[in-house]
Formats: C-alpha cells, sequence, structure tokens
C-alpha cells in the first residue's frame, strides 16, 4: 500500500499564514482512499507550525509527502498556487528557518540516519498577501478566491496519487 501524508505548514491566528491548514481541512472530508482497496493507497493529514528537523518524526515511514505552505513572492498574486518538488525547491514561510538546516538537508539527514523518508515530495504554495495580522479568518482577497485555489489544490493532489498508485500497484 502507498501511502501519502498531506503536511499543513501555517499558523490559524495569522490571516492568510493558516491557508494551507485550511485547505487540508478541506481536503481531509473529500479526499480519503484509505477505505477504497482497489486504489491500494491511503492518505493521512497531519499539521506542523514549521519545517523543522522535528518533521523528520511526522513524515518518516510515508512513501509520498505534499505539503501546503503559504509564500510570499516580490510581484506575487495572492491566491496564485505554485508546485514544486526538491529539483525546483523554492522557500516557502515555513519550511526554511535561519536557525535550522534547510527542508532538502532535513530530508537527507533523516535518509543518513536510517529513517523511511518519503521519496516523492511535492510542495504547493498558495501565494498570500497578509501573515502579519493576527486574525482566524483569510485577508479578503483570499477569501474570494480560496473556491478557485481549492479546487486547483484538490485537483494536483488527486493527480499526485493517481500516479503514485499506478506506478506501485
Amino acid at each position: 500500500m502507498n501511502k501519502t501524508l498531506i503536511l499543513a505548514l501555517g499558523s490559524e491566528i495569522l490571516t492568510d499564514d493558516g491557508i494551507g491548514l485550511r485547505i487540508a481541512g478541506d481536503l481531509k472530508k473529500e479526499l480519503t482512499f484509505q477505505h477504497k482497496p482497489k486504489l491500494k493507497h491511503r492518505i493521512d493529514y497531519a499539521s506542523a507550525l514549521t519545517g523543522s528537523p522535528d518533521l523528520l518524526e511526522i513524515i518518516k515511514g510515508y512513501d509520498t509527502l505534499v505539503i501546503i505552505d503559504a509564500i510570499k513572492t516580490k510581484n506575487g498574486n495572492p491566491g496564485n498556487v505554485y508546485h514544486y518538488s526538491l529539483e525546483n525547491y523554492k522557500e516557502t514561510f515555513h519550511l526554511e528557518n535561519i536557525h535550522d538546516i534547510s527542508f532538502p538537508d532535513t530530508l537527507k539527514l533523516g535518509k543518513r540516519i536510517g529513517l523511511k523518508i518519503p521519496e516523492n515530495v511535492k510542495i504547493l504554495a498558495i501565494e498570500i498577501s497578509d501573515n502579519l495580522t493576527f486574525g482566524n479568518s483569510l485577508s479578503e482577497i483570499l477569501t474570494k478566491k480560496y473556491p478557485e485555489i481549492l479546487k486547483e489544490v484538490k485537483r494536483y493532489v488527486k493527480d499526485i496519487i493517481q500516479v503514485v498508485s499506478y506506478v506501485n500497484e
């Protein structure tokens, strides 16, 4: 059975910073394949505040890891969804911290110490506009775009799962 972890990063109390958590919560309601034996696939969900080496304990044992995080790029358009892998990795808000090792180095460390680290790592980064204001709702622009964002993320996750399911059958 192929095991996928959807890992949402962010904080629920900093407006747009919690978009990954919100999306993962909605995905969990709609994408749960563990009860469909013909897919030979299981999806689990987790959340974290940071992408430090502490993530190793959360991600170990999975074949596929899909991270959903917020990003704020220069001249970015709030609501855009960027797709990254380890080959074209770009720092998101929570995967990098100046006090920790980089996310790719965290994965290398996990392998080096003998943990089963996901071979297939995908990162979905949602462009946000406000990550500094305390509040548990999204900014107005992300609230308007949320259905589109969720639809795109859901389609992308389904594509990943289908590819992984076919590869491992």
